[in-house]
């Protein structure tokens, strides 16, 4: 299933992300929402702008719902993530007290006392795989509430890393060096105010634990990830696109 492939990307590369986070924050703990009681101010200003000199393919925007868009953590016993990854496709929440640059929703994954590998948000391209050559990367807004870690690493899988492809071994387990889901990534590190990131696939390496693909087919996508590390998370990720340099030839 969708959840159990996303949960191998980053079990095999725990190791990798130690260290990457900020200060964990003992307000979280057991017990569901009620151990939520973190006071988030919100974001700064933000800079809508920064989008006008590129053309953006949506991958998920969210203000319709996130069908096709699921999450997963490590389930450390005693941890909790809100939603729980157990809804599917994983809920929306709306951004209150105000829109972000015209955006109504987006996701918010909040996890406490997860101590293996983390979690994250994931999707599988429909139809695919994809073909994405024609743009030069992957951009999204994210931002993270005062007490969260802030290493967030974005995974892209293709034919050489999805078990669907038939390049990698879907059955093999740690420390086997032929398995699946060692996707092509990059590392951005979020703030409390709302930040584009945008990444160039010419930035994206594998992490070096799983099946070392020949190079990064962007002409056979699968899948997309956006994961964390161990430890205390209280994130919002929205507007997910394929970009390209430049504004298309019809914009205004």
């Amino acid at each position: 299933m969708k959840r159990c492939a996303a949960l191998s990307i980053l079990g095999a590369c725990s190791g990798a992300l130690v260290g990457c986070g900020g200060p964990s924050d003992t307000r979280l703990h057991d017990g569901g929402a009620a151990g939520l009681e973190i006071v988030d101010p919100g974001s700064g200003p933000v800079d809508c702008s920064v989008t006008a000199d590129l053309t953006l393919e949506p991958i998920g925007t969210f203000d319709l719902g996130s069908d096709g868009w699921y999450s997963y953590n490590d389930h450390t016993p005693g941890s909790f993530q809100e939603p729980p990854d157990t809804i599917y496709p994983v809920p929306v929440a709306e951004l209150k007290p105000q829109e972000r640059c015209g955006s109504l929703y987006a996701v918010h994954l909040r996890a406490a006392h997860l101590a293996d590998w983390g979690g994250g948000l994931g999707t599988q391209f429909p139809g695919r795989p994809v073909d994405a050559t024609r743009f030069d990367g992957i951009a999204f807004w994210a931002r993270k509430a005062p007490t969260s870690f802030s290493a967030l690493r974005l995974g892209v899988g293709d034919v050489h890393t999805s078990p669907e492809g038939g390049f990698c071994d879907p059955n093999a387990v740690n420390p086997d060096p032929s398995r699946c889901d060692d996707t092509f990534g990059s590392f951005v590190n979020l703030s409390q105010s709302w930040q584009f990131f945008r990444i160039d696939f010419a930035e994206m390496r594998q992490g070096g634990w799983g099946k070392h693909a020949p190079d990064f087919d962007l002409a056979r996508l699968y899948s997309l990830s956006l994961a964390y590390q161990a430890g205390n998370w209280d994130i919002w990720i929205d507007d997910v696109f394929f970009f390209k340099r430049g504004r298309a030839t019809n914009d205004p």
